[in-house]
């Protein structure tokens, strides 16, 4: 094996283990501000909900890293009823002043998919806009189809990504923000290409915005 390939694959998996600590680190801090709060018996109900929520992330963090240990299975599903369940998981965890507005002409499109590992997918895609448009502003989402594909491009109005960045984004450890281990859009573009046969891609980005493109292969001709 080449030395630039293991180098590369000490840095994916040196990068996996850091942020399966920053994913794990959030909600168990939450848990364990929540036991203090309880030693306390201070509004036990309202605690006891907050705690099934972050009881609920680790769930989706455990498989989410367990999926890509293995071969995920794929499940016939709607790509549109899928992406609106995602955004409505992360609405309710985002902030206020970002909008995520789904658009498409499709009423419905099956594709084989893995729900946790496209959530994840999604969910790193946002993220960036939201850190390119500085937390404040929208981020749309727009499913449409081209040849046998259905796109879900992930659009921003931030400041963009330089040309010479552009050519690194999807290399594991690459990251333009300060903070963070450059491991989102490279495990996207895993989960993507090696485990839906799909691809991604830079649409464009410039001063005035980005746009990422997933391409899933759809199973039936869409339904307009």
């Amino acid at each position: 094996m080449r030395l630039d390939k293991i180098s590369a694959q000490n840095l994916l998996w040196a990068s996996m283990a850091k942020e399966t600590a920053h994913q794990i680190a959030t909600p168990l801090s939450a848990l364990m501000a929540w036991n203090n709060l309880l030693k306390e018996q201070i509004n036990i109900h309202d605690i006891s909900k907050e705690i099934d929520r972050d009881l609920d992330r680790l769930s989706i963090i455990s498989n989410r890293f367990s999926s890509i240990g293995n071969s995920p299975s794929l499940i016939e599903t709607d790509i549109i009823a899928a992406s609106e369940e995602g955004l409505d998981y992360l609405k309710e965890r985002m902030s206020k002043s970002v909008n995520i507005r789904l658009q498409t002409s499709l009423a419905a499109q099956s594709v084989l998919l893995n729900k946790p590992l496209y959530f994840w997918c999604l969910e790193n895609l946002i993220k960036n806009s939201i850190d390119a448009i500085k937390g404040k502003g929208e981020v749309l989402i727009n499913i449409k189809n081209e040849r046998q594909y259905v796109v879900v491009s992930i659009q921003d109005k931030g400041s963009g990504i330089s040309k010479k960045e552009q050519k690194n984004i999807f290399k594991p450890g690459f990251s333009t923000k300060k903070s963070g281990w450059g491991l989102g859009l490279s495990l996207s573009k895993r989960i993507v290409e090696q485990y839906h046969n799909g691809h991604i891609k830079l649409g464009y980005s410039h001063e005035k915005g980005t746009e990422i493109q997933m391409y899933l292969p759809f199973l039936k001709e869409p339904k307009k």
